[in-house]
């Protein structure tokens, strides 16, 4: 997920959020009233195609996916969150019968001289993905789960430019000692700015870079790539709306990119609360 993407580094399905606040679990009527620190979100979505990393995670097809979250103040400035993010998936590659995927994430975000900071951890989970190809499994321990280590830091323009649509920018940083599929270390970083344009509407755009096999000196250049993306979002009937080109460049092989990657638009609907 993701939450760099997803988002988090997560953040583009989303817009807006309404949090439960504490009192919400002290109603003087429960029959056993307590108080709990910190806040609560809650985000559902329909996505015309799950996109990660430039890549379908649904074969092009349809996801629903959604999310619940916790923050809280530790100290003045700094926040701990954590969470877990969950979507249907369907590779259709002939190595894994996996059909979900479960992301359990946490971390600070605090400001530095005005400079958004988030680091955080990353665990991506496959249910069931070791009983598609047990004799890969047990030959070289193959499995698609990983894990990130991730960083951001974002900055609002609006802080020294005298506009309404000056941009917020962000950069994104993320690393795995063994990304899915055994696949080896990858170092995955972004770029990415988001526009005000009237009210709700607001424009993104975000070039990430992809390197696979990392660790592996002899590596290739088709063990990485980029992709980048730019769309529209709005607030609408109390749903979130976003309109998202995708593409990417030098993704392995022609054949594959048209499967998994190249060319898309992507229509996401959602809903926070």
């Amino acid at each position: 997920m993701s939450i760099m993407n997803k988002n988090l580094l997560f953040s583009s399905l989303i817009v807006g959020a309404l949090v439960l606040s504490p009192s919400v679990f002290a109603d003087d009527d429960d029959l056993f009233p307590f108080d709990v620190p910190g806040e609560f979100s809650f985000n559902v979505a329909l996505t015309t195609d799950y996109i990660y990393r430039g890549e379908t995670q649904s074969e092009s097809s349809p996801a629903i996916q959604g999310g619940i979250d916790y923050g809280v103040d530790i100290t003045d400035g700094v926040g701990w969150y954590a969470g877990i993010w969950g979507s249907n998936v369907d590779w259709d590659d002939g190595t894994t019968n996996a059909t979900s995927e479960f992301d359990f994430y946490t971390g600070i975000a605090f400001a530095v001289a005005s400079v958004d900071v988030d680091a955080g951890f990353l665990q991506y989970i496959y249910p069931n993905e070791s009983e598609s190809s047990p004799d890969l499994a047990a030959s070289d321990g193959t499995n698609y789960g990983f894990h990130d280590w991730y960083f951001s830091l974002g900055y609002d323009t609006a802080n020294f430019l005298s506009s309404d649509h000056a941009p917020y920018v962000s950069y994104g940083w993320a690393w795995s000692p063994r990304g899915y599929n055994s696949s080896g270390e990858w170092l995955y970083q972004t770029i990415s700015a988001d526009i005000a344009l009237y009210k709700s509407l607001a424009f993104s755009a975000l070039w990430g870079d992809l390197c696979k096999n990392c660790d592996n000196k002899g590596r290739t250049r088709l063990d990485s790539y980029q992709h980048w993306q730019f769309g529209l979002s709005a607030t609408m009937l109390g749903f979130g709306w976003d309109l998202t080109y995708h593409d990417t460049d030098g993704y392995q092989s022609t054949s594959d990119e048209g499967s998994y990657a190249g060319e898309r638009v992507v229509f996401t609907m959602s809903s926070s609360w």
